[in-house]
């Protein structure tokens, strides 16, 4: 006759494969793992945004700082907490809405670099999120550079 199956047996049958519990836990660790790293890879590219902005500020302050040098006299730079420009040099940079800019603190600035702009020094920071970059006109030296 036919063999009754134990009540071992039966248990064995029953546990190849896994439990909707089980799923449902995997799935919930690989989700928060994917919202974790996406987070992460947020954060780091607005980091890059302002790098970028800042990087692209301090060769616009050399550049004009090097005209004034040329011509003799300081180069007015217009600042504004979303860009600046220089009419002397035709500049005009403009960033996106997500950043903001200061200058010496405030919203709106006029910068002068180069010749007999000595004295007269900056700090304008660029911030987006938890990112922030702050470039510095060294009031002495006329220096420009990030400081971090």
């Amino acid at each position: 006759m036919g063999r009754t199956p134990t009540f071992a047996g039966a248990r064995k049958a029953r546990q190849r494969g896994y439990t909707l519990t089980e799923m449902l836990v995997a799935v919930a660790i690989i989700a928060f793992a994917t919202l974790a790293s996406a987070s992460a890879m947020m954060a780091r590219s607005s980091g890059r945004i302002v790098d970028r902005a800042a990087d692209a500020l301090v060769l616009d302050l050399k550049r004009l700082r090097l005209q004034a040098e040329m011509t003799g006299a300081p180069v007015s730079l217009q600042g504004d907490a979303h860009g600046y420009s220089a009419e002397s040099a035709s500049l005009e940079r403009r960033f996106p809405e997500t950043l903001s800019i200061t200058w010496n603190g405030e919203p709106r600035a006029t910068v002068l670099v180069g010749a007999d702009a000595r004295g007269k020094g900056a700090t304008i920071a660029i911030i987006k999120a938890d990112a922030r970059a702050v470039v510095r006109i060294a009031p002495v030296t006329g220096k420009i550079y990030r400081a971090e």
